[in-house]
């Protein structure tokens, strides 16, 4: 496993990987390309690392805005939004690719279209206080 791949297993969550952190999904990768995007290159590789873990990110989310959605696991709907969003908007900002701008977009769309299935996930049973 190289490193980029360990970054994303937060994201693609490969079979053979178990993480105690499952309900973080995308948390690591999301942050990391959003650490790639707002800061200046500090080795050659960086910028090339950017891009690589842009398009991984992009090749995983499903149209409706999801990755690797599973029923079983409220957080998979709502968790990979929070980290990601901010890294496909920094990544934006950084590059003006509108792939990472229509990508973060299905994101939003998704969380506000499905409010209802997890709008007090992590607030207890009377929602926000």
């Amino acid at each position: 496993m190289d490193d980029m791949d360990f970054i994303l297993a937060d994201l693609e969550r490969p079979e053979s990987l178990h993480r105690h952190a499952e309900h973080c999904t995308g948390d690591l990768t999301g942050r990391y390309l959003e650490f790639l995007a707002a800061s200046m290159p500090h080795d050659p590789g960086d910028e090339e690392r950017m891009h690589e873990l842009f398009w991984r990110i992009l090749k995983k989310q499903a149209a409706d805005g999801t990755f690797n959605k599973r029923d079983d696991d409220p957080s998979a709907h709502f968790g990979a939004g929070g980290k990601v969003f901010v890294g496909l908007l920094r990544y934006h900002l950084r590059t003006g690719n509108a792939k990472a701008l229509a990508a973060a977009q299905r994101i939003a769309a998704y969380v506000f279209a499905n409010m209802d299935k997890f709008g007090h996930y992590g607030c207890g049973e009377g929602g926000p206080s």
